[in-house]
C-alpha cells in the first residue's frame, strides 16, 4: 500500500507545474545529422511530420544527388504542456536551405518542380524567393484526414534564380497561438511570418 501512494504521489509530483520545467524547445539544427537520420529512419525529427521527407523534400537523395555549396537545416518544436504555465508558444518550424553553383541549381530546382509541383499554381514571393505549397504536402491529405486550415500546418518549397538557393519550410501551430491575421489572409501576412519564424535561421534578404 506504501508502495502505491509514493508512485501516486510521484506522479502528482511530475505533473505539477511547480515542479516540471515545461519551458523547454526541443531542437535540432545540423543539416548533416538530418541526412543521416532520415537515411536510416526514412522519418524527419517531428512528431507531426513537418520534416518528414515523404512531405518535406524532393526525395531522400535529393542531397546527394545535387552537390550543394552551403546548407542548412533547423527543427524545433516548443514543449507540448508550455501552454500549462504560458500563452507565449512558438509554433513548430522546420527549415532546409541548400546554396549551389549556377549549373547544378537548375538541374536541382527543376527535379523539384517534377516532384513537388506547384499546387494551384499559386506562389508567395518574398526578396525573390518564390515560395509555394506542394502538391507532395496536399496529397497526405484524404476525405478521412482532410488538410488543415493553412497556415495551422503547411510544407512549402522555394526557389530563387538570383542567388541559386531552394528552400523548403514546414510549420505547425499546435495550440494555435500565432495572430488571427495570418488565417484570415496568408498570402498577404505570409512575408511577415516568414521573417518572424524563420529569419532566426535564414537570412532571406541576402
Amino acid at each position: 500500500m506504501k508502495k502505491i501512494l509514493f508512485s501516486l504521489l510521484a506522479l502528482c509530483n511530475c505533473f505539477s507545474l511547480t515542479s516540471c520545467n515545461y519551458n523547454v524547445r526541443y531542437e535540432e539544427s545540423s543539416l548533416t545529422e538530418y541526412i543521416e537520420y532520415i537515411k536510416h529512419s526514412g522519418i524527419g525529427n517531428s512528431s507531426t511530420e513537418i520534416d518528414h521527407p515523404d512531405y518535406f523534400i524532393p526525395s531522400i537523395s535529393f542531397f546527394e544527388d545535387y552537390n550543394y555549396i552551403e546548407g542548412g537545416y533547423y527543427w524545433g518544436q516548443d514543449d507540448i504542456f508550455k501552454f500549462l504555465i504560458s500563452d507565449d508558444v512558438l509554433p513548430e518550424i522546420a527549415i532546409i536551405y541548400l546554396k549551389y553553383n549556377e549549373n547544378i541549381y537548375y538541374n536541382a530546382k527543376q527535379f523539384m518542380l517534377e516532384n513537388m509541383p506547384v499546387y494551384n499554381d499559386e506562389f508567395y514571393i518574398y526578396n525573390n524567393y518564390n515560395f509555394y505549397i506542394h502538391e507532395k504536402f496536399i496529397n497526405r491529405f484524404s476525405e478521412d484526414f482532410p488538410m488543415p486550415e493553412i497556415p495551422y500546418c503547411f510544407n512549402m518549397a522555394a526557389y530563387n534564380d538570383l542567388n541559386f538557393t531552394l528552400v523548403f519550410i514546414g510549420f505547425f501551430d499546435q495550440y494555435p497561438r500565432v495572430e488571427e491575421k495570418y488565417y484570415s489572409d496568408f498570402k498577404s501576412n505570409f512575408p511577415e511570418l516568414l521573417v518572424t519564424y524563420y529569419s532566426k535561421y535564414f537570412n532571406f534578404n541576402k
